[in-house]
């Protein structure tokens, strides 16, 4: 709920696909490793699905709130989403950062001139 809540629509829109994979892909992954998790998340993507108004008023709450650009956020935000050990979860994080800069995501490891890091 909370990249809902708090990015602007611009960047929602950059970063919906992604989120839609990540959530595909980590309720699918609890679904056969880790039933509670998966009871969780399923609980978690019905309530959202449930109050639409709540959490529509909430981001509205919130946007009115906000005195940082997420051009100002963004970089200082990974792009990756697994974190470091085995090569499926290299891959993972590449495909991440690949989708970023496509996006065009200012993350952290693209820096604020959108050369990748070292």
């Amino acid at each position: 709920m909370n990249l809902i809540v708090f990015f602007e629509k611009t960047t929602l829109v950059k970063i919906l696909p992604w989120l839609l994979a990540d959530i595909v892909f980590r309720w699918w992954t609890a679904l056969l490793t880790d039933w509670p998790a998966w009871w969780g998340m399923t609980l978690s993507l019905g309530w959202l699905a449930a109050h639409p108004k709540a959490v529509f008023q909430k981001r509205l709450s919130l946007q009115k709130k906000r005195t940082v650009r997420d051009r100002e956020i963004l970089p200082c935000i990974s792009g990756r989403i697994a974190g470091d050990g085995g090569a499926f979860k290299r891959i993972l994080n590449f495909i991440s950062l690949f989708y970023c800069r496509v996006a065009g995501l200012p993350v952290l490891e693209w820096g604020r001139d959108g050369d990748r890091r070292k």
